[in-house]
């Protein structure tokens, strides 16, 4: 389809392809940062030359630049895209004006017209696949990322003279300009930012269907690289990447992949100090401890320093005697009626929580009866004992068991105020826990 091409093509304006070039380039490159992709798109715009001479001589000459035929900046453009780690494909397309300098040195003496093989129209595009040791090996290239790239291409250049003759012989004359070829070659970008990059490098154009040294040639390409494209799928603010979980939204302390929780007890593995044991959030995922070892958990243990018991929640059970202190203070004040061992109704009460607080602490214990030293002391002795023996009645009626309880009467032989007071006698005249 190539050779229904109008020769006009050739004499195209190069002031207006390269204002046209510039304007392909900045809309590739809108086109490239609006990209939605996992992997960055590439984008280089610079000049290139063209070398024929080289390839005769196996690489002679091959940086003398007076055998170069340089296009002007915004000649060559590259869109490429990564598709996995270190390879990536390109679309390369090249175009100016160029001079054969290798036809040009051997057909000056039977050529008349050597300005025939100078300002040819060159345009040159193809496919590639560009490969980047570095990333391969490494997983990232750094600042310096060299690379080697395979290609094919179309490639149109005039070999012929103004009046349509062969210039060389090794051009079929039904080739006319369009020719199909193999590239290969290396080149270097050096990143100056993470986006952006010099880049150089040189292809080897080689077209079968000639056969001849003078049609292949060196293209040298200079300019700069852009790098774009890399998103965040999951919204979580770390970029693609650098998101070791890029479909699920995770901090970046985690490289963008959310806390786990190894343990399953509903506290994240970053707050847990205990990761590997369930435990609750209020101890940082740990489980409580037991620090006295009496089986009650730290965190419900009121006297977690000390072993004690699960009734008094941790603490340490009251001795029998402290018991029958606190039993006595209980029902300190109990009245009866007159020259009686009957309790009086408001001495219940007293007794209802003396013997609760019995019950829950156990224990064995005497009940002792004292009297003030008014009255005999048979009758006072009598009267005691009546009225211990009644207050062991009215606690096991209040579910003690009297097996624990054993009633003594002391009548007025141990007193303990002084009865010169009214005070002093009811002081005297009082029921009392002792513990056995």
């Amino acid at each position: 389809m190539f050779k229904n091409l109008k020769l006009s093509i050739i004499c195209f304006d190069m002031k207006k392809f390269n204002l046209l070039l510039a304007g392909v380039v900045a809309m590739l490159s809108t086109t490239a940062t609006a990209q939605n992709s996992d992997n960055p798109w590439y984008i280089s715009a610079g000049l290139h030359s063209v070398d024929h001479t080289s390839v005769n001589g196996a690489f002679d000459g091959f940086f003398d630049t007076k055998d170069y035929s340089f296009v002007p900046p915004l000649s060559r453009i590259v869109v490429g895209r990564n598709v996995a780690k270190g390879i990536g494909v390109d679309i390369t397309a090249s175009v100016g004006e160029i001079d054969n300098k290798a036809m040009l040195s051997g057909q000056q003496a039977s050529i008349g017209s050597v300005a025939s093989l100078t300002d040819k129209f060159f345009l040159n595009v193809g496919p590639g696949v560009r490969i980047s040791p570095l990333t391969l090996i490494t997983g990232n290239s750094g600042m310096i990322d060299p690379y080697l790239r395979l290609g094919a291409n179309y490639n149109r250049l005039d070999y012929r003279q103004e009046d349509g003759t062969d210039v060389t012989g090794t051009v079929p004359n039904d080739a006319d300009f369009d020719h199909l070829g193999l590239s290969a070659g290396a080149g270097l970008n050096v990143w100056v930012t993470e986006n952006i990059a010099l880049n150089v490098g040189a292809d080897y154009n080689h077209f079968p269907e000639t056969g001849g040294d003078n049609i292949d040639f060196f293209q040298h390409y200079y300019g700069l690289g852009f790098q774009f494209g890399n998103t965040d799928k999951d919204g979580d603010g770390v970029l693609n990447k650098e998101d070791n979980c890029p479909e699920v939204p995770g901090p970046a302390d985690n490289q963008g992949c959310p806390w786990g929780d190894k343990d399953g007890d509903g506290v994240l593995d970053n707050v847990d100090n205990c990761p590997d044991v369930k435990g609750p959030a209020e101890n940082k995922g740990c489980p409580w401890g037991d620090k006295d070892k009496d089986g009650i958990l730290d965190n419900v243990d009121k006297c977690p320093s000390v072993a004690g018991v699960a009734r008094l929640q941790g603490c340490p059970a009251p001795t029998t005697t402290e018991i029958a202190a606190q039993g006595s203070k209980l029902i300190e004040g109990l009245t009866f009626e007159t020259n009686s061992a009957v309790l009086t109704g408001e001495s219940w009460t007293k007794i209802e929580k003396a013997a609760a607080y019995i019950k829950e602490n156990g224990g064995q214990y005497f009940v002792d009866g004292h009297t003030d030293s008014r009255g005999k002391d048979t009758y006072n002795m009598a009267l005691s004992q009546k009225r211990a023996a009644a207050v062991v009645s009215a606690l096991a009626s209040k579910g003690v068991d009297v097996a624990t309880l054993t009633s003594r009467g002391f009548g007025e032989t141990s007193l303990k105020c002084d009865e010169s007071t009214p005070e002093g006698l009811l002081c005297n005249r009082r029921v009392v826990f002792t513990a056995k």
